[in-house]
């Protein structure tokens, strides 16, 4: 298991926003809840839903909204 601070923390992740965007989509997390629970600690499936989601937006460069299938209106 790894801490949301650890994975956020990792380079090879570059794009922290699109990480943190799915953090909070697994985890059912909002963006402020978030940075109150770094030390919360991700399941492996956690992780890799992630990891996938994550290379699907930045390598197979799927929009974000078919990732987390849903569009956010603002």
């Amino acid at each position: 298991m790894v801490s949301i601070v650890e994975l956020l923390g990792n380079n090879d992740f570059p794009q922290k926003p699109i990480l943190e965007t799915l953090i909070c989509h697994r985890t059912g997390l909002s963006k402020t809840d978030l940075f109150s629970k770094l030390d919360n600690q991700l399941s492996l499936e956690d992780i890799q839903r992630i990891v996938d989601g994550y290379h699907a937006y930045t390598i197979e460069k799927k929009p974000l909204e078919y990732i987390l299938g849903r569009v956010e209106f603002s």
